[in-house]
């Protein structure tokens, strides 16, 4: 496996779109003059839009513009680091993003490409704009989790939203949890830009984020694309395929990617999950999504 993330970083530019308050967002911007319908690739808790540059670099040669967000207050993105107000905040966030990709090329949908806990925002903004969504990719989704933090952890995450006083709660997440292979726990391991707490309003509007998801999971008609790492210590597969296959959409496709064990792209089945990507873009990211054609 040639595992070059810190090499393909100078691929994509970097571009800055205002959020709903002017918050800068950053966008990592991959294969712009791509023809196909555009992607809004969403990170991961403690990840940033740097960790995934090998599929955007990958999407982008399919022809496909890649639009990769940073989380406000993650990596180099603005807004005040480790913390979220409002899960509503997120959805607006992608909204921003979107209506760029959307105004840019010309189109009325995209896709929703969400890693981990990307998949919170990428589904909230799902349910709140199905008609701006081509198709909703979850890449380890992080709606179920096995990992939580402790019962003293979420005392103080309790008292602090009682109290009003900050606190920052760690994140319960060790760079082997991600990976199987060496040189991707190094890189993990060696990122400075990645997000170590988070503040106990962050989790908080976690908890508030997935409640909504559960409450409009029946507007989450788009297609779904669910791919699980096998032997994923963070997130709870069997949770998230059951709620996948509770979803009213008409088509669907599962994969589980067995020796994988977390981030699929930090695996040595990332060709297969490549190549399973390429072939839902074959199928759902066509000119079908023309303003004038519907699914």
């Amino acid at each position: 496996m040639d595992f070059q993330p810190t090499e393909q970083l100078g691929q994509s530019a970097v571009e800055y779109v205002p959020g709903e308050d002017g918050t800068r967002l950053a966008v990592r911007v991959s294969g712009s003059s791509g023809t196909r319908t555009p992607i809004v690739l969403l990170h991961g808790l403690q990840s940033h839009s740097g960790w995934f540059v090998q599929s955007q670099r990958f999407l982008g040669h399919l022809g496909c513009p890649v639009y990769a967000l940073d989380r406000r207050g993650s990596g180099l993105s603005d807004g005040e680091r480790r913390e979220c107000r409002d899960f509503r905040e997120m959805m607006q966030d992608v909204r921003a993003v979107v209506d760029c990709a959307r105004t840019r090329h010309g189109v009325e949908k995209v896709h929703l490409f969400g890693h981990c806990f990307g998949a919170i925002p990428a589904v909230l903004f799902a349910t709140g704009y199905p008609e701006m969504v081509a198709s909703l990719i979850q890449a380890s989704s992080g709606i179920h989790t096995k990992v939580s933090a402790s019962f003293g952890r979420k005392l103080e995450i309790l008292w602090s939203k009682t109290s009003r006083l900050p606190a920052c709660i760690p994140i319960p997440l060790r760079a082997e949890m991600f990976s199987e292979l060496k040189e991707c726990v190094r890189f993990i391991h060696e990122d400075e830009m990645r997000l170590r707490t988070a503040t106990a309003s962050f989790y908080f509007e976690v908890v508030r984020a997935r409640r909504f998801i559960q409450a409009h999971r029946h507007l989450l008609t788009m297609p779904q694309f669910m791919a699980n790492a096998g032997d994923d210590p963070i997130c709870d597969h069997a949770a998230n395929e059951r709620f996948f296959w509770s979803l009213p959409a008409r088509h669907k496709l599962l994969v589980r990617y067995d020796r994988s064990r977390h981030v699929i792209e930090f695996s040595e089945q990332r060709d297969d999950f490549f190549r399973d990507l390429a072939w839902w873009l074959d199928r759902f990211g066509g000119e079908r999504y023309a303003p004038s054609v519907a699914l």
